[in-house]
């Protein structure tokens, strides 16, 4: 069975998928607060990178379902635009509710820490994980792609 058929496979990826990512976050900003050695601070960015992209290309790119998400409207017949729709519409409520759960975050724990989250990387994470979102979103609820 490939992860075409799998929604039990792409599931599973897409956790990876998102995951990997949190801890890329959570590592980046962490790890130079505490005492560790930089050669394990770079093999652990290295290996939560390139979780990120395996997965990536393993759920959204092998699937299809990136190029589907980011093809022009004309292009698609009318069960694939509804899809594709549904999953805009769930990604932009989830993706709003993220981006003000950061901005909330990050003014509350301004006053108590030095900590900033808003950094490059986030901007990144957060870029990557609105263009991803919606693929995800369909290879969570699909049956078969």
């Amino acid at each position: 069975m490939t992860i075409r058929e799998s929604r039990s496979q792409r599931r599973s990826w897409v956790i990876v998928n998102y995951c990997s990512l949190f801890l890329l976050l959570i590592f980046w900003n962490a790890l130079p607060r505490l005492e560790v050695d930089d050669l394990f601070r770079l093999l652990s960015l290295v290996l939560f990178i390139s979780m990120v992209a395996i997965s990536f290309v393993i759920v959204q790119v092998r699937t299809g379902l990136w190029k589907l998400v980011h093809s022009r409207p004309d292009s698609m017949d009318e069960r694939e635009l509804q899809n594709v729709f549904v999953a805009l519409r769930y990604a932009y409520g989830i993706f709003a509710v993220i981006c003000l759960a950061v901005l909330f975050a990050q003014v509350l724990f301004l006053d108590f820490t030095d900590l900033v989250f808003i950094d490059v990387l986030l901007a990144s994470s957060l870029l990557y994980f609105a263009h991803s979102l919606p693929a995800s979103i369909l290879a969570w609820t699909m049956r078969e792609v």
